[in-house]
């Protein structure tokens, strides 16, 4: 596999494998589709979303799921530039690689229109003398 691919897969489980029932809980807890229930583990960060009180400066899985979005996204913008510049004869496996980039980043603002609304939208690569 891709090196700068496995790096944009891996950016699904930023944080470890909780990142991925984050998701859930994050677009699940602020409906009447989840109840918080009861357990021995501090709640504190849910219980917020629960009353609809959360934000993503207060509280720690909003602001870690909205990084490690971004994170991911920048990810797939190195790896869609450095996997597009490649000279290969073999430009069908290239193409794959690219589309493959594209539709994990895709991914990744899927995951924050739904939970954040209207989100800003990069597909460049930062740029000092880019403002």
């Amino acid at each position: 596999m891709n090196p700068q691919l496995r790096a944009v897969i891996a950016a699904l489980t930023y944080g470890g494998w909780w990142q991925i029932n984050t998701v859930w809980l994050l677009s699940e807890m602020c409906s009447d589709d989840a109840w918080m229930g009861n357990t021995t583990q501090s709640q504190s960060d849910y219980i917020s979303l629960a009353h609809y009180q959360g934000n993503g400066a207060s509280n720690g899985p909003i602001s870690n799921f909205w990084q490690y979005r971004y994170k991911g996204i920048l990810r797939c913008n190195i790896a869609i530039d450095r996997i597009s510049a490649l000279e290969t004869p073999d430009t069908e496996s290239r193409d794959r690689l690219v589309a493959e980039a594209r539709f994990l980043r895709a991914y990744y603002y899927f995951e924050l229109v739904r939970n954040f609304g209207g989100v800003p939208f990069d597909d460049q690569l930062p740029d000092a003398g880019r403002s």
